[in-house]
């Protein structure tokens, strides 16, 4: 994967819950996280993208989708895009990357999602 200094592609058309709806579906093998972070850091993130990715030469980016929960925190899928706009999945199927829960983010995770739900990393 290329730098991971910052998002650079807008979310697909109808933002990240279609997507996110996909990862949920996958979440049973992703890398779960246990527990509740109180505060989720864009620096934690870059390091997972710079540190966890895979070996994979048909990926192209990093892809972090948030989804409120219902009275309670963020659920958090942090995942691997390939060049064919798929997530990017070992040769059993299973999708790379990590769900957590976070009850908020920093200052600089919350102003690149803004008002959306997606972030995109190249």
């Amino acid at each position: 994967m290329p730098d991971v200094g910052g998002p650079v592609a807008p979310p697909p058309p109808g933002g990240g819950s279609e997507l996110f709806n996909l990862v949920v579906k996958l979440m049973p093998r992703l890398d779960p996280i246990g527990g509740v972070r109180e505060v989720t850091e864009l620096e934690d993130v870059l390091t997972y993208f710079r540190t966890r990715t895979p070996p994979d030469f048909s990926i192209k980016a990093g892809l972090l989708l948030r989804q409120r929960q219902v009275g309670g925190p963020y659920l958090v899928a942090q995942c691997f895009l390939s060049k064919a706009d798929t997530l990017s999945c070992d040769s059993f199927g299973h999708p790379y990357g990590r769900i957590f829960r976070t009850l908020e983010f920093d200052g600089g995770l919350r102003d690149l999602f803004r008002h959306e739900d997606l972030i995109v990393f190249t």
